[in-house]
């Protein structure tokens, strides 16, 4: 499923906070979020039941829009490389701006609060107990989950240095999370959240990249996630992280053998050329006029627009971006992002519309994500620990590591930013009527389901 698309609803230069919130895409495969919470139940003293997202109104669309009785539009597009549709939630300004400044002015707050906390990490226990939980045949999952999700990014690679003193290979110190990978595997969904937290922040993100070709995966979503629409510091550090022998540890390399040579690979490519403006350059009014006018060429041409687009979203800063926005509507009275959708229903306007709906409102869109991944994994096998049933045949187990990926890649991901992730809780509370928590807790079991909510937990 690709990622939700957003909206931005009336765009003001004087009213940055006035954006759609967005709903996720309809998809054959997935279903469609209605915003309930799952329905099975488990325990870890986490709410459970059927939490309901708020109706919001729409505002009029074109004839080719179909609307459903919530204010929902839902654009019509062909099959894109996911095989999915499009829906598009409009939402009031009113209501939109109050929410938005008053989550504002709560964030501000918890974020003055945290800036004053000073996190002092000894590894010494963590490395010794964890090469204790891997010494033998039975492994010590208790260790795993208790360790691993409450780090940051930092605790993590001063725990990787420290666990080579107390675990060896032959004399060796060994990495842990190859330790993790050899002792554990990646072939279970426990098995590979684990792996993926060990890498840490950076590493993790060109695994999730790599891994999407070399498990004969035909969701993209992982390599779009991992790379588009991030910072350049992000790519750098993850294009430096990168570990494959067989393209000489090159990200680029890699995806530039492995991608199909088409407007996606030159698209990831130019991402990972680091050449994303700054946030802190200056938003020169002139090149916005400049990029609306290209803009809205290229969504109009027949041939060749597809190009344009690419440059400019994957290039421009995010507050550049915003400009634009606001620019082509207030020019042509139109939405781009939705001019772009119909334009480009296929994988490159999949990628397009993530890194705007980052730009737009990237809380919201990671919540929305989340929903999408935690409603595919609670109908999968391989939400428990134990993976697909023997007698599945390959498609099926396939599939079934496919969703369960995408959940694992995320949660993972967002743990790492933990103003994020709050924000992120607050936008899914907000339209599910359900804690993350317990949403993690209701789609997933065993050990897994341990590990997941040790990840979202506040601390």
């Amino acid at each position: 499923m690709p990622s939700p698309m957003m909206l931005p609803a009336h765009l003001d230069d004087d009213d940055d906070d006035d954006l759609s919130d967005g709903i996720p895409l309809a998809s054959p495969s997935h279903g469609r979020g209605d915003g309930r919470g799952h329905g099975r139940g488990h325990g870890h003293g986490h709410g459970h039941g059927h939490g309901h997202g708020r109706r919001r109104s729409s505002a009029s669309a074109s004839d080719d829009h179909d609307h459903d009785h919530d204010g929902v539009v839902q654009i019509r597009p062909g099959r894109t490389g996911s095989g999915s549709g499009s829906l598009v939630r409009l939402r009031s300004r009113s209501r939109s701006r109050s929410h938005s400044h008053s989550r504002s002015r709560s964030h501000a707050r918890s974020s003055a609060k945290k800036a004053k906390r000073v996190t002092f990490y000894s590894p010494s226990r963590d490395g010794r107990a964890l090469a204790e939980a891997l010494r033998g045949r039975t492994i010590s999952t208790e260790s795993l989950i208790a360790i691993l999700p409450p780090l940051q990014h930092e605790h993590i690679m001063s725990l990787r240095a420290e666990y080579k003193k107390h675990a060896t290979v032959n004399g060796q110190g060994i990495n842990l999370a190859s330790h993790i990978k050899l002792k554990v595997g990646i072939s279970t969904p426990l098995g590979r959240i684990s792996y993926a937290t060990a890498l840490g922040r950076w590493e993790s993100e060109g695994y999730w990249a790599n891994s999407w070709y070399q498990r004969g995966s035909a969701r993209r979503e992982l390599v779009i996630e991992a790379l588009m629409g991030r910072p350049k510091p992000d790519v750098a550090a993850i294009a430096a992280g990168f570990r494959d022998v067989r393209y000489h540890h090159s990200l680029a390399a890699c995806l530039r053998a492995e991608l199909r040579p088409d407007k996606f690979r030159a698209a990831v490519l130019l991402a990972l050329d680091e050449r994303r403006a700054d946030e802190s350059a200056p938003v020169r009014s002139e090149v916005v006029r400049d990029d609306v006018r290209r803009l809205h060429h290229a969504v109009r041409a027949r041939d060749g627009g597809e190009s344009a687009m690419v440059q400019i979203v994957v290039l421009r800063s995010e507050r550049h971006m915003r400009e634009v926005l606001r620019a082509y509507e207030k020019a042509y009275a139109r939405n781009f992002a939705r001019d772009m959708l119909r334009r480009s229903n296929n994988l490159v306007g999949e990628t397009l519309a993530h890194i705007l709906n980052g730009i737009i409102n990237r809380p919201v869109r990671d919540a929305l994500l989340l929903h999408q991944a935690l409603s595919s994994s609670s109908s999968s096998p391989s939400a428990s620990d134990g993976g697909a049933s023997a007698a599945a045949d390959d498609g099926k187990e396939q599939q079934s590591k496919d969703r369960s990926d995408l959940l694992i890649s995320r949660l993972v991901r967002y743990h790492w930013d933990r103003a994020h992730l709050d924000r992120i809780k607050t936008e899914f509370r907000h339209r599910y009527g359900l804690e993350l928590a317990a949403a993690v807790a209701n789609a997933t079991r065993g050990p897994f389901r341990d590990f997941c909510i040790e990840l979202v937990v506040r601390r």
